[in-house]
């Protein structure tokens, strides 16, 4: 994203179809500008999550470069071999910290269906939670619905849409 809150469909590296906030029609105004913010990168961001005033919640959309589709698997995995273990290590993740990472399409099989009827097939999804620590790997289905459904759930949210009748629950797995 160029600037704070920047409504541009892309520009550079950035596309803003892959930031879901910026489609919130209420963040638009001085409380967009305020919280949906440029990637600052690693460090800048290792800072904001060690501060006193971390936010409870964070997204970062990789750029086109590092998200895996646009680019190669093989620069997405340097960005979150560069990003990761700082939030990790963060005290923002200690204190009921949870990292999702996730793919946003599979168009090598399209047969599968991610949403409802959206073509797209399955993704990997990888929950990483200071709650969960210990145990393992935990192999569990899930769509966008129900990863929605658990972060909804562990802010004490009213669940929108499809994630009130999402089959399946990953909560547990959040922090």
């Amino acid at each position: 994203m160029p600037t704070r809150c920047d409504h541009v469909a892309g520009a550079g590296e950035y596309a803003e179809k892959h930031d879901p906030f910026m489609y919130f029609s209420l963040d638009r105004g001085s409380a967009c500008a305020t919280h949906i913010l440029p990637y600052p990168g690693a460090a800048a961001m290792l800072s904001t999550l060690d501060s006193a005033e971390a936010p409870d919640f964070v997204w970062i959309t990789p750029n086109l470069v590092h998200d895996m589709h646009d680019g190669s698997v093989a620069e997405g995995d340097a960005w979150l071999r560069a990003t990761l273990p700082a939030v990790l290590a963060s005290p923002w993740f200690a204190d009921d910290g949870t990292v999702i990472i996730t793919m946003d399409e599979n168009d090598a099989a399209p047969s599968g269906s991610c949403c409802g009827n959206a073509p797209g097939g399955r993704v990997p999804m990888i929950v990483i939670s200071s709650k969960s620590r210990g145990q393992g790997s935990i192999a569990t289905a899930g769509d966008h619905y129900t990863t929605l459904r658990a972060i909804e759930t562990a802010f004490g949210l009213a669940l929108l849409g499809g994630a009130s009748s999402a089959a399946g629950n990953l909560t547990s797995l959040f922090g």
